[in-house]
């Protein structure tokens, strides 16, 4: 056995120089000469035959520099096949392909414009008008710099530029003109979602605009994060249109819920997305919204992804598998009174809601609140 990287490669180097270079053999085989001459067809093809290779052309191919797909030839066979017969017919006479694009796409030629030297006589070949054009390249990049040099006078006054940082109000007008149904950047925020509410959002980017200002760095995935520095950008799935929003903390706190809660809404969600989706979990009696996510569709697929998605973050967050034993799909939230209510098709649930979140016994709650 060889171990070493040069042993490997000297017997590799071996094994093909006497694979290559081997002598020819003494006996060499005879082959029979075939017994009858295969008859060959070599007349042109006929009507009948290009009419059923057009029909044997495969579908929903890239078309070739004419730019005709099979399709179109397919339409009317007949008519295809009179019309490239004598195409078919020229190249197998010559042996020359000629250029078919201008015949069967009925494109026009482009028309070579004439070319004239320094005395305004008429270039007619190929090498004279290169020529010209090489001429013509070298007197016009390597001419010297002029003796008096053109002098510019100076602005009589300075603009006034503003050079303090964008206030809200800027910030404000600059997220009203944005384009809507325009592809997200990294953030994956759509101009949609800003201008939900321009002020709030004005504020939200003012202290990150204040810190590019002043620092001239762009924050590093500053989007993705709360105020607190957790992580919030939870999960991204482009081919089902999905984004969930959460941290770790409130993952570990999903995990430890027994009976969870899923609302969607679809009038408070902005386009392109259609439906806004939260998921609630009774912790510590008490009903909160750990998971937003926000979707595309309203597909039994992209449900199922959710679903999927939130229970590989869980596990990563938390190192449990969530199991919930209660589910309630689709519920209708109503405050009142002293009770918060959870309804669907089979069963009611009612829990009493606490008035103040103070607790001192609960971290993990407070955490996932703020």
């Amino acid at each position: 056995m060889l171990t070493t990287e040069r042993d490997q490669y000297l017997r590799w180097k071996e094994h093909f120089q006497e694979d290559l270079n081997r002598k020819e053999p003494d006996n060499l085989a005879i082959f029979p000469e075939a017994p009858l001459d295969l008859e060959i067809d070599t007349d042109p093809p006929s009507k009948q035959e290009i009419q059923a290779a057009i029909k044997s052309l495969k579908n929903k191919k890239s078309p070739g520099i004419d730019q005709l797909n099979a399709e179109l030839f397919k339409i009317d066979t007949v008519l295809a096949a009179d019309t490239v017969h004598p195409v078919f017919q020229k190249i197998w006479e010559q042996a020359v392909i000629p250029n078919i694009t201008k015949q069967l796409s009925d494109k026009k030629a482009k028309i070579d414009m004439p070319i004239k030297d320094k005395n305004n006589n008429m270039l007619t070949t190929e090498r004279d008008q290169y020529l010209r054009w090489k001429e013509h390249f070298q007197e016009d990049l390597n001419r010297k710099e002029p003796d008096n040099l053109e002098k510019f006078p100076e602005a009589p006054l300075d603009l006034e530029i503003d050079t303090d940082p964008p206030s809200k109000q800027e910030i404000q007008a600059a997220i009203k003109s944005l384009k809507n149904k325009k592809s997200p950047g990294i953030d994956q925020l759509n101009a949609e979602l800003f201008k939900i509410d321009t002020v709030l959002a004005a504020d939200t980017v003012h202290p990150v605009f204040q810190k590019i200002w002043e620092q001239a760095v762009i924050p590093n995935s500053g989007w993705r994060k709360t105020w607190a520095g957790d992580t919030f950008f939870l999960h991204r799935n482009n081919d089902w249109g999905i984004l969930m929003f959460a941290t770790d903390e409130e993952l570990k706190c999903l995990q430890k819920c027994f009976e969870v809660y899923i609302d969607g809404t679809f009038r408070t969600c902005p386009r392109p997305y259609e439906q806004y989706v939260t998921i609630y979990g009774k912790y510590r009696n008490r009903v909160l919204c750990f998971v937003n996510c926000i979707m595309t569709g309203r597909q039994v697929g992209q449900y199922r992804q959710v679903l999927q998605s939130v229970k590989a973050q869980v596990r990563r967050a938390s190192g449990h598998r969530w199991r919930p034993t209660t589910r309630c799909i689709t519920i209708t939230a109503t405050f009142g009174g002293n009770g918060y209510s959870h309804q669907n098709q089979r069963r009611l649930w009612r829990f009493p809601v606490m008035d103040s979140y103070d607790d001192p016994n609960n971290d993990d709650l407070d955490k996932s609140v703020r």
